[in-house]
């Protein structure tokens, strides 16, 4: 009998084991993310943007999503954007991108690498997968 206890709770115990430890810690995360867009501040250092966003910039995009913009002026003030249209400023001198599922920051910096705008596309997966709407019900 405890056998047959033991095959009836610990078997669905595995598999469930073994499924939350693929969702949490197999699959990938990023720290390019809305929160940490939100974090990024007129005037850091390249130093301090590459803190926030976990390393230099880089492309992390999975497949086709859909995009809404939002542009910062300052760090205060946020101005929705439907295009990037609206021109770095006259003294940048390198533009970088980090790239995400979730999100697309762009932040030009000046010849002393401080930050002069941060500008971000906020993204969601056309097609979402059960198991992507899950993670995103849990916030991971």
């Amino acid at each position: 009998m405890s056998r047959r206890r033991l095959i009836l709770f610990g078997v669905p115990v595995v598999v469930v084991l073994g499924v939350g430890a693929w969702v949490f810690w197999v699959q990938p995360r990023t720290a390019i993310t809305r929160e940490n867009a939100a974090k990024i501040e007129v005037g850091m250092t390249l130093a301090e943007v590459e803190a926030i966003l976990g390393g230099p910039a880089r492309f992390e995009f999975p497949g086709p999503l859909t995009s809404d913009v939002g542009f910062r002026r300052s760090n205060d003030e946020l101005v929705a954007q439907h295009n990037f249209s609206q021109p770095f400023p006259a003294n940048t001198v390198t533009k970088l991108r980090w790239n995400s599922e979730t999100v697309t920051i762009d932040v030009p910096f000046d010849g002393e690498d401080r930050a002069l705008q941060i500008r971000y596309i906020l993204h969601r997966p056309e097609s979402e997968t059960f198991l992507r709407r899950v993670r995103r019900w849990l916030g991971l």
